[in-house]
């Protein structure tokens, strides 16, 4: 029996079990492992390493549990579970099923989307690096409508990041968050125009309590660009590296230091993908939890669902090679509880956003096989 301290869970696989039990059977023990006291954190954090082994023989599954680097305790401890009753089911959490819906797909690579109704009809804004291409909705199909030049003085770099966010307060309806560049648009046209200037202004993360967008622009050269209202986070992006700084405004009583991605809570704290692949909380009393769920990757978004509640959404891990999933989650005291079945797609996800409503998450994805880039809204929907 290990003692309470951080450990780092390595999962190894000689079962029958496929991918999908073997992820509730992690979950599973991490949440045990939490109640116990003991908390799971990354290996380069951990006082020591614990490898769990999946097996079975002929009688059922066999869990075994070996210790390493920890003194007099070279054993392993072993559990036997008769075939049919494995507790391996998936919990239900808040009962939704995820849904996707195809948007567009094109070469070009898209960074975010919004889908709004404006001028009488539905509008679909797409932000790709160079531009934001304005579509009207014409029976099934969109038709390009207008197309805006993002005018920048200095390169992108190579993996490009970039955020769309409405706005909609009468002035400007929508802005563009890029590296070292910031965008506000005129108010809703036609015709429509862009201001671009050079700007490291702070990105509005993942957040849909933040509520609808009431900022300003006074274009370039001087001005921020608008964003959340009060009680929603930014935070600054350093393009060098392909990821956030970790300086957030407002800041948070406990840095994230340097991560990937972000969302907020229902209990209004924020969950932050760091850079070291940890999972950290950052709870509305100022207290903080380190977390190291498997098979994540470093994109989340949150989402209100149809039972009232809301979701953290976590694309899967892997890298670009791959095809990728992704899943919801219930965020409770102990930490993320699966609460839908995975999602799928044809190739690895390139861009997740909470929309502006909060009700549905942006993914992109890119197709392994076509090279394509498709655009999807993925929500969640009450399953009782």
């Amino acid at each position: 029996m290990v003692s309470p301290g951080p450990v780092a869970l390595t999962f190894e696989n000689s079962s029958s079990l496929n991918a999908a039990e073997q992820e509730t059977f992690k979950r599973e023990l991490m949440e045990q492992l939490r109640g116990a006291g003991i908390r799971t954190v990354i290996r380069s954090a951990a006082a020591y390493e614990v490898v769990v082994t999946l097996a079975e023989n002929l009688r059922g599954f066999v869990f075994a549990a070996q210790a390493l680097g920890v003194p007099n305790q070279p054993y392993a401890a072993i559990v036997m579970l008769p075939r049919g009753i494995s507790g391996l089911e998936a919990r239900g959490g808040s009962g939704v099923v995820l849904r996707k819906t195809a948007i567009l797909e094109q070469e070009t690579p898209i960074l975010d989307f919004a889908q709004i109704s404006a001028g009488g009809g539905l509008r679909l804004l797409v932000l790709e690096s160079e531009r934001v291409v304005i579509y009207a909705r014409s029976g099934n199909a969109w038709q390009t409508e207008q197309a805006l030049e993002i005018a920048h003085q200095h390169p992108f770099p190579r993996d490009l990041r970039g955020r769309l966010q409405m706005a909609m307060d009468g002035d400007h309806w929508f802005y563009v968050y890029l590296p070292g560049t910031a965008c506000a648009s005129s108010a809703l046209g036609p015709p429509m125009t862009l201001s671009c200037r050079d700007a490291d202004d702070p990105w509005p993360l993942n957040g849909p309590l933040n509520g609808p967008l009431n900022g300003s622009f006074n274009g370039p050269p001087n001005g921020p660009v608008g964003a959340a209202n009060a009680g929603g986070e930014r935070a600054f992006y350093n393009a060098a590296r392909n990821l956030f700084t970790g300086a957030l405004v407002p800041a948070v009583s406990q840095p994230p230091g340097r991560f990937f991605s972000a969302a907020q809570a229902a209990s209004g704290g924020w969950i932050f993908v760091t850079s070291d692949g940890a999972v950290k909380e950052v709870k509305p009393g100022g207290a903080a939890a380190i977390f190291d769920p498997p098979d994540w990757g470093t994109d989340v978004a949150t989402v209100r669902n149809s039972c009232g509640g809301m979701n953290l959404l976590a694309s899967g891990a892997g890298d670009y090679t791959v095809a990728d999933t992704l899943r919801a989650y219930e965020w409770t005291s102990a930490g993320p509880v699966r609460s839908a079945d995975a999602v799928e797609f044809s190739g690895a996800i390139t861009a997740l956003w909470t929309a502006s409503d909060g009700a549905s998450a942006t993914v992109v994805s890119k197709n392994l096989k076509s090279g394509r880039y498709e655009a999807f809204a993925v929500t969640a929907v009450c399953a009782r």
